[in-house]
């Protein structure tokens, strides 16, 4: 009773100076908000160099075998059909396993009288997400095109403008391609993709065809079985699961006659993971000093309030109210100032994470070039506020309330009757 008696004469007490709590309600929440936002940016940051430092443009992989259970010495190959099966139901955080040709190959691309230098790749449908091949037009080489071992090419925007003049021309039509080693066949362009080009950098055009057909076309064995996989993942974007044991129970349930071994490419080194460490722990020193600035904030307020209630808890003290009423009283106002402080600075950092998201690559374009710009937007790393994070947050911020309201509190207590009932 006397706990909802102290809530009940806190609300009061807030209520009839709606405008300053209003006002500290606020400034408070934009503390929590900025610190929303700053550890956010903090976790992203530090994915961002844990990408750059292992290797920007190249994909982790994680490596997969199999081997007899009755004999581990002997190995086990992995059905074809099984793996463009895995390929079809992944989830977010893996792209999928790669088929790729074993050797690209130069070859000049020719329409009309026009002809540029090339080299020829053959991939398979996950090599988009692996290369990180910006599509602008059209569609990236798919599984069907693997199978059916189609003479189908997706080029660079560049090509396509040298070429038909225009690259969304290209589309539908035919290039002739001639390789260095004599071979002659014509390719139907199905997808135009982003050019990313240094300054002043002139290499020959990469073109994407499919795996198979350029094993058929040079000679190659087009296996039905794989000895080994490899299987690409988003690095630092493990949301809802973690791949390596996706893939194992997956292969382990269709193959219950092999043992599977699943295991991941060595990390980063030392030196980075220093870095990384130093930016989160500069990033939560900066959300301590907001933490504090709005900390402050508060306690200037309750002063204010005790200061104008003197009269009032001089009173309460002639009538015989105990010193912990007095101070539960100014206590319980800071807890309810930062307790919806804090739900609304979430909410505002929550919002200004998604605005910062949905335009990260323009962003990240001030301080990078395109390509690597376009690289870390399509890397799916995470800049949002977990739900730990806002219950942590939630405690944070009450633990605060107690320790700055806490010396009003106790300024308040500590009044003699006689000098509150004096007061001016």
């Amino acid at each position: 009773m006397a706990f909802l008696e102290t809530i009940m004469g806190a609300l009061d007490s807030l209520w009839s100076k709606k405008v300053r709590t209003l006002l500290t309600m606020l400034g408070f929440a934009i503390g929590i908000a900025i610190v929303t936002i700053v550890l956010s940016v903090g976790s992203f940051s530090s994915q961002v160099i844990r990408l750059y430092y292992s290797g920007i443009s190249e994909c982790k992989y994680i490596n997969v075998s199999a081997t007899e259970k009755k004999n581990r010495e002997v190995p086990v190959n992995f059905p074809k059909d099984l793996c463009y099966e895995f390929n079809s139901q992944l989830p977010d955080y893996i792209y999928g396993i790669s088929f790729t040709s074993d050797t690209s190959h130069l070859a000049s691309a020719k329409v009309g009288k026009v002809s540029c230098d090339t080299v020829l790749n053959g991939v398979s449908a996950v090599s988009e997400k692996i290369n990180q091949v910006k599509m602008v037009g059209g569609r990236f080489i798919s599984d069907e095109d693997c199978n059916k071992l189609m003479n189908t090419v997706v080029i660079p925007d560049e090509l396509g403008k040298k070429l038909f003049g225009d690259a969304e021309n290209s589309l539908g039509k035919e290039i002739v391609l001639k390789c260095d080693s004599g071979e002659i066949f014509t390719c139907a362009v199905t997808g135009i993709y982003k050019t990313f080009r240094s300054p002043g950098e002139t290499v020959a055009y990469n073109l994407y065809l499919p795996y198979t057909f350029i094993n058929d076309i040079f000679g190659v064995m087009n296996e039905s079985e794989m000895p080994a996989l490899k299987v690409a993942y988003k690095e630092g974007s493990f949301v809802g699961g973690n791949p390596v044991t996706d893939i194992y129970y997956f292969f382990s349930a269709k193959m219950p006659q092999a043992d599977v071994a699943v295991y991941m490419d060595s990390s980063i080194d030392q030196g980075t993971e220093q870095m990384i460490t130093l930016v989160t722990v500069l990033f939560i020193f900066v959300s301590l000093i907001i933490f504090l600035v709005s900390g402050m904030g508060l306690t200037n307020t309750l002063m204010i309030s005790v200061s104008e209630r003197t009269p009032e808890i001089g009173i309460k003290k002639a009538l015989g109210a105990p010193d912990k009423v007095i101070r539960s009283q100014f206590v319980m106002e800071a807890f309810i100032i930062c307790f919806f402080a804090c739900i609304l600075g979430i909410a505002l950092g929550a919002a200004s994470n998604v605005l910062l998201k949905s335009n990260i690559e323009e962003l990240l374009s001030m301080l990078l070039d395109e390509k690597y710009s376009y690289i870390i937007a399509n890397a799916d790393i995470p800049l949002k506020t977990s739900a730990s994070s806002s219950i942590y947050m939630m405690i944070a911020s009450l633990i605060m309330g107690r320790i700055f309201g806490g010396y009003p509190a106790k300024k308040a207590m500590r009044m003699q009757p006689v000098d509150a009932l004096r007061f001016e």
